[in-house]
């Protein structure tokens, strides 16, 4: 009954240390927590376009920004400013009151405005087109040439005689209709895009690399322990049952015949293979005969020296390492006679 009690005492405990799945833990969580609010970020894309479609926008004000604001123009001139790539448009339209806006289109112009361009030019002898509503946002203009193309387009187009700059912004614009679909993303603060766009990344890009990092981590410890035969594993199971931690939260222990670690990554190192240690980027390891370097301790990002009980585990450790080659040494002798 006590040989069945320490057996699974052993397992339980050699499954504790050698599945330390805090680390997998975090990794998927960072991932579901990514994946969470990229799915919620759609949602709410969703949600704010149906909401968009069902509200009715409010009327386009050349002198004051919005969000969402809707003009119904009836003529359409130019383009008088473009992009040098053509991307980004600028046309003189007029609403049903002949009152003037500046629209910026993206690309090509929509096939609803080009029967209003087109009467525009033609305006003695075209048919005059259904007058047509455009939707987006008001935004100001903050780019001094923009100013001076449409002021010089609007003097051209109606003869003018010279206007003072400050007597269009008061009498004719400050403000433009931009026709793209203004994005709930857009509508946000700029320091809030960080929540939609860098967080969500961050957060799976981390849990991605911890996972595999995990992965990796087992892998390197399966290669470890198919050094050790399977009656050595057993006999680590059951000596791991009576051993005590060398240090309360250190997931070290010695046993009998191994030095069994669950500190960095999982390890069964028996006495009489250690060869010498040596300490190297914060962590203490033992390299055996086969020069196979396994890692006892890990500082966590701090120098070695600042472990106050690093030094008794060493002297220790080298304590059992002698009596290991000792016994090692007259079992050899016996097994000779």
């Amino acid at each position: 009954m006590v040989d069945q009690f320490k057996e699974k005492e052993g397992i339980r405990r050699f499954l504790r240390l050698r599945f330390r799945i805090g680390r997998l833990l975090t990794g998927i969580a960072c991932i579901a927590a990514g994946a969470g609010m990229i799915i919620a970020f759609l949602l709410l894309a969703r949600y704010d376009k149906i909401h968009t479609a069902n509200t009715t926008p409010e009327p386009f004000d050349a002198f004051k920004k919005s969000k969402d604001c809707s003009v119904q123009i009836q003529m359409l001139a130019g383009p008088f400013a473009s992009t040098q790539n053509d991307e980004l448009n600028f046309y003189w339209g007029y609403g049903i009151m002949m009152e003037p806006v500046i629209l910026l289109f993206r690309g090509e112009l929509p096939e609803s405005c080009q029967a209003l361009l087109e009467y525009t030019q033609n305006f003695d002898t075209a048919a005059s087109p259904e007058p047509v509503t455009l939707r987006g946002h008001s935004a100001a203009i903050e780019i001094a040439y923009l100013y001076d193309y449409a002021l010089e387009s609007y003097q051209a187009m109606w003869g003018l005689d010279s206007i003072e700059l400050y007597e269009f912004k008061e009498t004719v614009a400050t403000c433009y209709l931009d026709t793209a679909e203004l994005t709930w993303v857009k509508k946000l603060p700029w320091y809030a895009t960080f929540l939609v766009y860098i967080l969500p990344a961050v957060l799976l890009v981390m849990g991605v690399s911890t996972c595999w990092r995990y992965l990796i981590q087992k892998k390197w410890e399966y290669r470890k322990l198919s050094l050790l035969s399977e009656k050595e594993i057993q006999a680590a199971v059951q000596q791991l049952a009576g051993a005590s931690e060398f240090k309360p939260r250190s997931r070290i222990y010695l046993t009998a015949d191994f030095v069994i670690t669950g500190n960095y990554q999982f390890d069964i190192i028996p006495y009489k293979r250690i060869a010498y240690f040596k300490e190297t980027g914060g962590f203490f390891m033992a390299v055996t005969a086969d020069d196979k370097t396994h890692i006892i301790l890990s500082s966590r990002h701090k120098k070695l020296d600042r472990v106050p009980w690093l030094i008794p585990l060493e002297h220790v450790l080298e304590e059992l390492i002698k009596d290991a080659k000792r016994e090692g040494e007259q079992d050899a002798v016996i097994s000779g006679n």
